[in-house]
């Protein structure tokens, strides 16, 4: 004869989304880490060449191609930070509504045990 399943068996490890929730909280908070590096490195090299950049020699010129060179590559770099730390916010807003959805669930079948405990003519009259 096969095992009857109840509630306990189904929810025994309520929070299966924990490691997904605290996995997009760790991602979030190296993104914001990420970002703040990003910025302090773009302030430098803003600070670098100056408010008005002299173009009188090769040397100068070089140098502010390779500071944009490496602008640019920060604002692509920031860019994809953005992009991951917004993914990371919306996994954990999905593990948080799962989470929800289950114990919706739970308290479901809950309250059905409890009515089939109290009342086992119950399952029968949602039959008809």
């Amino acid at each position: 004869m096969a095992k009857k399943i109840s509630s306990k068996d189904i929810f025994e490890k309520e929070d299966i989304f924990k490691g997904i929730r605290d996995s997009a909280k760790l991602t979030i908070e190296q993104m914001k880490l990420l970002s703040t590096e990003v910025n302090e490195t773009a302030k430098k090299l803003q600070k670098s060449l100056g408010t008005k950049p002299k173009m009188d020699s090769q040397k100068a010129i070089q140098k502010i191609v390779t500071t944009q060179k490496e602008a640019n590559k920060l604002k692509k770099d920031a860019i994809q930070i953005d992009k991951l730390h917004s993914q990371a916010v919306q996994q954990e807003r999905k593990a948080v509504q799962e989470l929800e959805k289950i114990n919706q669930q739970k308290l479901k079948t809950q309250q059905q045990a409890h009515c089939w405990k109290t009342n086992p003519g119950y399952y029968y009259s949602l039959q008809r």
